[in-house]
């Protein structure tokens, strides 16, 4: 018991909240240290520590690289046109038809490059057989039914021409339906040399994807 010394009460005995410090008030950060240099490829770290607490705390270095950007770079593919086989291709595996392709950066480059466009083309085909009648030719080919996703070629194409370059006298034959295999063609030139070849095609909204042309073969009409 404490008493006053004057009047002899009794001393109440009382105490003094003192606030808790706010978070972080109370460090004393030393300087950052390097722990982890950057590089181009990689970020760093650095840390400091309290020289109270011990507390640590880290922060990143950024690369010293600076990103590198594709805004609008221009994109060129190698091949522009492909032959579906069914099998996975670059840049990537479709059913016939036109398509577009662009790159988005990502860690060392920002920004997106501008669009290419390619196509895959549907398989071709051969010529089986060539017959030579008056004025006309009957022309016969392997039949091409590959299914490209869920459907199969539009038809089949056929040239004739009195020259290798199907520049003279050239004549191209329609035919639709991929089961067709042959067609005779009329009104050419009679006792004349006829270069023949066949492609197929496939129609995909109003555009006509075409196959490469089968190898040359020849025909005398009579």
């Amino acid at each position: 018991m404490v008493c006053c010394e004057k009047c002899g009460i009794e001393l109440r005995r009382t105490h003094r909240v003192i606030p808790a410090l706010a978070p972080d008030a109370g460090h004393d950060w030393g300087e950052w240290v390097v722990t982890k240099p950057a590089t181009d490829t990689e970020t760093g770290e650095e840390s400091r520590t309290c020289s109270r607490c011990s507390e640590t705390e880290t922060q990143v270095i950024p690369k010293t690289k600076e990103p590198i950007s594709i805004e609008g770079a221009e994109l060129v593919l190698e091949k522009a046109a492909f032959t579906y086989n069914g099998k996975v291709q670059k840049p990537s595996v479709k059913t016939a038809g036109g398509y577009t392709l662009s790159v988005t950066g990502k860690g060392d480059y920002t920004g997106a490059s501008s669009v290419a466009r390619y196509r895959i083309n549907p398989k071709s085909t051969s010529v089986s057989k060539l017959a030579a009648a008056k004025k006309a030719v009957t022309v016969k080919w392997k039949k091409q039914a590959t299914k490209m996703s869920r459907s199969r070629i539009t038809g089949y194409q056929i040239q004739l021409a009195t020259n290798k370059g199907f520049t003279k006298d050239e004549k191209i034959v329609t035919v639709k339906g991929y089961k067709k295999v042959s067609k005779k063609v009329t009104k050419l030139k009679g006792r004349k040399k006829y270069y023949v070849r066949v492609r197929t095609y496939k129609t995909i909204k109003g555009v006509r994807y075409c196959s490469k042309w089968s190898v040359l073969k020849t025909v005398k009409t009579l």
